[in-house]
């Protein structure tokens, strides 16, 4: 079962910087393990600069004023997501929990519309979960639309207001967090009925769920 949540985002505020997509995380933690969190993060944010490979390589005006730029913004950033004290440390050395924020700090360096989170709280014990559900509502807050691949079935059904449940690719359901968790259908695909089946008779598994958040005012 892979619940997807979306949250769509509140009046975003004027920016000057055109966001451009979507960027993402993934399950599976995919950082720059000795690279500090700081130079992950900058990384993340090396598509927004326009320095050529010659000024690159003399480091000209111009790179070393997006460096500066970059390096700010990552700092920024990593204030944002609450890793504020750890730009210095190497990736591989922070908890688990922090690795994955600061995964989400590096897709928030593109300046994306969206951002994609895949199983953002996989391994987290409750406390690191509802840090990582506050984060996720201070970036919708922010002014982006937010989309989350995840098992947890609470944490969804505590993130978003709309709820469209697939099973097999197909749509089974949308409503209200509610109107889901009480749907006959749903209860049946991810339940069961109780009623007794074949030995042999292999139970059918839903694949997705997919929530789509409130509706932008």
């Amino acid at each position: 079962m892979q619940p997807l949540a979306a949250l769509t985002p509140l009046p975003p505020k004027p920016r000057a910087v055109v966001r451009a997509g979507m960027a993402r995380t993934f399950q599976n933690i995919r950082l720059f393990a000795n690279m500090t969190a700081l130079e992950n993060v900058m990384v993340g944010r090396y598509c927004r600069t326009s320095s050529g490979a010659l000024t690159s390589v003399v480091r000209g005006p111009k790179f070393r004023r997006e460096e500066a730029a970059t390096r700010a913004r990552a700092q920024e950033l990593l204030d944002f997501v609450g890793l504020g004290r750890s730009t210095e440390h190497l990736a591989r050395n922070m908890p688990y929990g922090d690795q994955r924020r600061l995964e989400i700090a590096r897709a928030l360096a593109t300046d994306p519309k969206l951002i994609l989170l895949d199983e953002p709280t996989a391994g987290m014990n409750p406390l690191e979960t509802r840090q990582a559900s506050d984060l996720i509502f201070k970036i919708r807050d922010s002014g982006l639309s937010v989309v989350v691949i995840e098992h947890d079935m609470r944490f969804i059904f505590n993130l978003c207001d709309r709820v469209l449940c697939l099973v097999r690719g197909e749509a089974l359901i949308e409503g209200t967090p509610a109107e889901v968790q009480s749907d006959p259908r749903v209860i049946e695909a991810y339940i069961g009925t109780g009623e007794e089946e074949d030995e042999d008779a292999v139970p059918e598994q839903p694949q997705d769920v997919a929530d789509s958040g409130e509706e932008t005012p």
